[in-house]
């Protein structure tokens, strides 16, 4: 798949998109609600089911057990290394990173909108 089908995310609104802002706006980044938080929810009206078809996220969290929960939403879940971040004299974070491929089902993990079908047969 083309680097463009590629996304980063992770269940933390705020890592998410920090991500983005720090690659420049290289990296795509998606919310992933997966451990029931509420701040930045609104992401999840911004795109529709189909935009995740046969996407690829690149997940990445500070919280270890959230494998489990990601192979209920993909058809595959693949743990990489542990990624160590060194932050200066403030000491370091560890970052659990997954590949996870083709969403099962986007709503509402990734989505609350219906599909772009969907909501055009509802339009008079």
């Amino acid at each position: 798949m083309p680097p463009e089908s590629i996304y980063v995310g992770s269940e933390s609104y705020t890592k998410t998109h920090l991500a983005a802002f720090v690659s420049g706006g290289e990296l795509e980044s998606r919310l992933l609600h997966i451990k029931g938080g509420k701040h930045g929810l609104a992401s999840l009206y911004w795109y529709p089911p189909e935009a995740f078809e046969g996407r690829r996220i690149l997940f990445f969290t500070e919280n270890p057990g959230q494998e489990d929960k990601l192979r209920q939403h993909f058809r595959t879940v693949e743990i990489e290394l542990p990624l160590v971040v060194t932050i200066g004299e403030a000491g370091q974070r560890t970052l659990i990173v997954a590949r996870c491929e083709d969403p099962l089902n986007p709503r509402p993990f990734l989505t609350r909108l219906a599909s772009s079908t969907a909501r055009d047969k509802s339009l008079p």
